[in-house]
């Protein structure tokens, strides 16, 4: 397949996930990136990178508090690589590429959720303490991560 081919591909089947994905409360904020906060302060991330040798995705998971003040978007979760059930490849065909967008929100549904829900619990306080939120930082903080998370536009 053509790469200028792929990248159309990539685009239209990361714009389908983000219809499938909005229906359980997720934004498209960047090309790669769906968010969504269901409990403040946390942000549920589901990230898309595309293998640059072949016609598939990994799927990342992370979640990351408002006051965290890493300069980037720690993919902190589980990723599909390292499960055998999902596979989300794709080509030029039609079904295919309706696969691959199934098999991306089977391995959310199926272990995404599951990890974001038992880690926000588990890791509230511990996040909270690791952060050593300035409480002076903490607006900076929250504008850093929104900037991240494409949710300042």
């Amino acid at each position: 397949m053509e790469k200028v081919e792929e990248k159309k591909l990539v685009r239209k089947i990361q714009n389908q996930l983000g219809r499938e994905l909005k229906e359980l409360g997720f934004s498209h904020t960047k090309p790669t990136f769906f968010v969504r906060q269901t409990h403040r302060p946390w942000y549920e991330i589901i990230h898309l990178h595309k293998f640059s040798y072949a016609s598939s995705f990994r799927v990342h998971i992370a979640l990351r508090h408002e006051y965290d003040n890493f300069d980037a978007i720690a993919l902190n979760g589980p990723n599909s690589e390292g499960y055998k059930n999902y596979y989300p490849d794709f080509s030029v065909d039609e079904y295919s590429q309706n696969n691959c967008v199934s098999e991306i929100l089977k391995f959310v549904k199926e272990i995404g959720f599951e990890w974001l829900e038992n880690n926000q619990k588990q890791n509230f306080q511990r996040t909270l303490r690791n952060l050593k939120i300035n409480i002076q930082q903490k607006d900076e903080n929250i504008i850093l991560t929104r900037n991240l998370l494409g949710l300042n536009k």
